[in-house]
């Protein structure tokens, strides 16, 4: 299964397998943060089901989780050197 089977609403061509960005802690229970070389210019966050929970472009690489439920959440991160797919745990 791939992020865009998950989030149908983006495109996933560009999606890099590198390190960067790091999300932690991960599994998150509040919050997790991003940390990545390049300003992160947005992020969208998908639910297992593909259903778009969260859009952040305001540059925030602190996201809040604390309305979502437990489970495995899919993220497109967009920075200024490239689309990155991630996946983040949810635990309350």
């Amino acid at each position: 299964v791939s992020a865009s089977d998950l989030c149908p609403n983006s495109s996933t061509e560009n999606l890099s397998t590198l390190k960067e960005p790091e999300l932690f802690p991960n599994p998150a229970s509040r919050h997790f943060t991003i940390r990545c070389a390049r300003p992160v210019e947005s992020v969208q966050i998908c639910n297992p089901l593909g259903q778009i929970r969260q859009i952040n472009g305001d540059g925030k690489t602190e996201i809040i989780l604390s309305e979502e439920i437990p489970g495995m959440y899919f993220l497109r991160i967009q920075t200024a050197s490239g689309t990155f797919g991630r996946t983040i745990v949810v635990q309350h």
